[in-house]
């Protein structure tokens, strides 16, 4: 039986003190009887959302900053509930467990004034045996302590001045509570719970359900269910467990079962496979346990599994079900950096617009939340590989013993919890944390290092040997952060990194832009957004390229990390600034992505190989009210750059190289052959007409990234006037894609002004110009709400007699407005 409690909380403001008393215990008591303290509408709810339901504190979503709450993390709080019991229900219960699932960080757990349980670790649940301690009104206590109290009288032992920082490393606590690195400066350090508290009792059942699934060469895939139950068997007890497709059960074992711990194995001939999203359909079955004493049924589990084998080949060189496959996708930074709870609803929309975008990764970054398992489940059946880091970020880690035995406890509950699903792709010991030595202790020793070369590799090989292991990101080279071994991250925004035009495997890569204007103005209001005297001008001495009024809002110097905004026209509005910002980072991404695509330069055009094995972009969501590179915003908007990655992940898609020469380039990342034809169009802006053009059969490989064609025929011309144009049709005669490119920076060019046509057919929305339309934007409005509307494309380049076609969805009723960002006049239509 389980009860999770999720009503009859009140949480208090406490004193710093070490524990509780009994005295403290009877006023909680009382008071908590007395409805004092703050009620906790639902659980689980950290401090911090407590307040603002109250209006004790401002919501710093709102607000956009943590300065007005730091006050909450240097108190103490207690969290207090009466748990009522059916004594019929628990009578002859043979174990009474209570369990919370999360709490961050530093807690004690008292149940009937006695202490259960402490928690000192915010990636670990909290678990305290019960049994025979239950009555028929059972107090629970949680006393929350203040981590900067903690930290304050914690000693940093005298080898590591200077060396481990910052001094939050030495607790395991959430990393970017304690910094302003992903918004809410100056920091937002959460308390308190974040996952479900539970009460579990019953007179046997399962403990534990461990999975192992594989697939073999012969296409044999098998699970094999390592079971623990509560307690010794009975003379009659039996497990059986169903590998179910559908409602179809496609193998069975029942095994008499003699002791606590028991393994099932089944397997099925010839699976249907589970396979990424951009490839194919991620097949999955129903695996079932059930326990039966006397042919009683006294507990079940069930799982999901899928087969997929995976194999790493060379260095981040991977095949999945015998196939190459190259990684392109996006990180993960934590949901919403106001609380630890689970937003479903963020992380649903993030798996969609990663699979709307044609990734077929996502990094779980190492400073982000322990994420429920419900979120897994999510990937598996949307066909997306993880990347899964262990929780470190850029600093050194203390090697104490109690310090290493949290983390190996980390590692082992994250591997036995997770290994079955077929999303998880590999296991990685850390983010930054040996890249952090060489940048801030070149030359002296790693400390943590044998947290990860160690302690973490010692467990994967031992729980899950089959998956690649990782030691840190980056590593692999002849130095961290090398771009020609193992992976990097791009810091070519403001270092000059060897070899990074053509990189093994980019981990990271980011530059930094504004969202899109009605968040901005969400985020800012009017007179933060554009300042009075404000000219969009950066001049000498200026060291900011946007407003002063937006500094609150960035971090980590992310100004100096912009792409080449000058290369874009001077702002002279919010909305300009806004577009220079996000176009910037648009035509970066066309660049450097195409290339890593390709894999090779136009003078290796002739080879027949690609030297990079995938890119992740830093970041797909954005954690606060913020200016940084979320390809989401903290509204969950998308802008230029999320729909320019859509463009550039494409499964087969063409790309122009643009240098002493010209060249048009396919690449194909599906698991089939394609053939057909270019169309190469040069168009004259001022013309409103294609000059030159060019035809050429192509065909492309799985895997393969193809030269098709230089444009030397197409002569000299003048290219501010000019833009290329390509299309890819297959031999049947569909149009596979087609890309516009320019051969001169935008603030050259010349487009003119143009008017739209839109139209509805077949449900999708029809757009058409007379003349060619720079960036077209799509904006919906319903109401006043500019908010959660979906474009199957936006910011897209158009050319009369072209006809793109647009899934709209998000909202049932209201209009979009459409503009080309050079046109003068924008049209309207109503939503059907």
């Amino acid at each position: 039986m389980k009860k999770v409690l999720e009503e009859g909380f009140r949480i208090f403001e406490w004193e710093n003190t070490k524990a509780l008393r009994p005295e403290d215990m009877e006023y909680l008591s009382s008071e908590y009887r007395k409805n004092r303290g703050y009620q906790v509408p639902f659980m689980p709810m950290q401090v911090h959302e407590v307040l603002i339901y109250h209006n004790v504190i401002e919501d710093p979503a709102v607000s956009g900053s943590g300065e007005h709450c730091t006050w909450v993390s240097e108190r103490d709080w207690i969290y207090v509930c009466t748990v009522t019991a059916d004594a019929e229900e628990m009578e002859g219960a043979d174990f009474c467990t209570l369990r919370l699932g999360g709490v961050d960080t530093l807690a004690d757990l008292y149940w009937n004034r006695e202490l259960v349980a402490s928690g000192r670790d915010v990636y670990l649940p909290v678990t305290a045996d019960v049994t025979g301690k239950w009555k028929r009104e059972n107090e629970l206590i949680l006393h929350v302590h203040s981590p900067h109290a903690y930290l304050r009288e914690l000693e940093m032992p005298a080898r590591y001045e200077g060396r481990i920082m910052p001094k939050w490393a030495l607790i395991r606590g959430f990393h970017r509570g304690y910094d302003d690195y992903l918004g809410f400066p100056p920091y937002l350090t959460r308390m308190g719970v974040y996952d479900q508290i539970a009460l579990t009792w019953g007179s046997g059942g399962i403990e534990e359900l461990a999975l192992k699934v594989s697939l073999n060469e012969e296409h044999v895939g098998c699970v094999e269910a390592h079971l623990t139950l509560v307690r010794e068997p009975g003379p009659d007890t039996v497990a059986v467990c169903e590998l179910m497709h559908g409602e179809q059960c496609v193998q069975r074992q029942e095994l008499a079962v003699g002791q606590r711990e028991a393994v099932l194995r089944v397997c099925v001939e010839q699976p249907l496979l589970w396979n990424v999203v951009t490839r194919g359909i991620p097949h999955l079955y129903r695996f079932c346990v059930r326990v039966l004493e006397k042919g009683k049924e006294t507990d079940r589990a069930e799982r999901k599994v899928g087969f997929r084998r995976i194999e790493k080949v060379g260095d981040f060189a991977f095949r999945l079900n015998g196939m190459p496959l190259k990684l392109w996708g996006a990180n993960v930074a934590p949901l919403d950096n106001r609380t630890g709870c689970y937003q479903r609803e963020r992380a649903e929309r993030i798996i969609r617009m990663a699979v709307e975008a044609n990734m077929n990764c996502l990094r779980i970054w190492g400073s982000t939340d322990r994420l429920p398992d419900e979120f897994y489940e999510r990937c598996d059946e949307a066909g997306l590989l993880l990347w899964q880091d262990f929780f470190h970020d850029y600093s050194l880690y203390p090697e104490e013993e109690e310090f290493r035995a949290l983390c190996r406890k980390e590692a082992e509950y994250q591997v036995r919890r997770l290994a079955f699903h077929p999303c998880v792709l590999l296991w990685c010991g850390s983010n930054e944390s040996i890249m952090c030595r060489d940048f801030s202790n070149p030359g002296r020793e790693c400390i943590g290092y044998r947290i990860y070369d160690e302690d973490y590799r010692e467990i994967c090989h031992r729980l899950d040997p089959e998956r690649y292991y990782h030691l840190s990101s980056p590593s692999g080279g002849s130095y961290a952060n090398d771009p020609l071994a193992g992976d990097t991250h791009s810091y070519t925004s403001t270092w000059f990194v060897p070899g990074g035009r053509y990189p093994v495997f980019l981990s990271e890569n980011m530059r930094a832009y504004p969202p899109v204007y009605h968040s901005m103005l969400r985020m800012l209001g009017e007179d933060r957004l554009w300042p009075k005297g404000e000219t969009g001008q950066m001049c000498k001495g200026t060291l900011f390229p946007w407003p002063e009024s937006w500094r609150p809002f960035t971090s980590a110097e992310s100004w100096q990390k912009i792409s080449h905004v000058e290369e874009f026209f001077d702002a002279n509005d919010a909305a300009s600034m806004i577009y220079r910002f996000g176009a910037s980072v648009g035509r970066y991404m066309e660049d450097c992505v195409g290339r890593y695509r390709r894999g090779r330069s136009y003078e290796e055009r002739q080879e027949n190989f690609r030297k990079c094995q995938g890119h992740l972009w830093w970041k797909m969501n954005t954690s606060a009210p913020h200016i940084y590179s979320g390809l989401l915003d903290y509204y969950m908007e998308p802008y230029i750059p999320y729909y320019t990655l859509k463009r550039c992940y494409q499964p087969f898609q063409l790309f122009f190289s643009v240098d002493d020469y010209i060249g048009v380039w396919a690449v194909n990342d599906t698991v089939e052959t394609i053939r057909g034809t270019v169309y190469v169009e040069l168009f004259h802006l001022r013309n409103n007409e294609a000059v030159q053009f060019l035809q050429v059969p192509f065909s492309a490989e799985p895997d393969e990234s193809v030269f098709v064609t230089d444009l030397n025929g197409f002569g000299q011309f003048l290219m501010n006037q000019h833009v290329l144009c390509a299309r890819a049709v297959d031999e049947t005669g569909n149009v596979l894609t087609e890309i516009v490119g320019y051969a001169d920076i935008e603030r050259h060019m010349e487009f003119p002004d143009c008017r739209l046509r839109l139209s509805w057919d077949e449900g999708e929305l029809v757009v058409e110009t007379d003349r060619f339309a720079r960036s077209v934007e799509l904006i919906g409005e319903e109401d006043g709400d500019y908010f959660g509307w979906s474009f199957s494309d936006n910011y897209f380049d158009l050319l009369p007699g072209c006809a793109k076609r647009i899934w709209v969805g998000g909202h049932r009723r209201g209009t979009v407005h459409a503009k080309g960002y050079y046109g003068t006049k924008e049209t309207v239509i109503a939503l059907r």
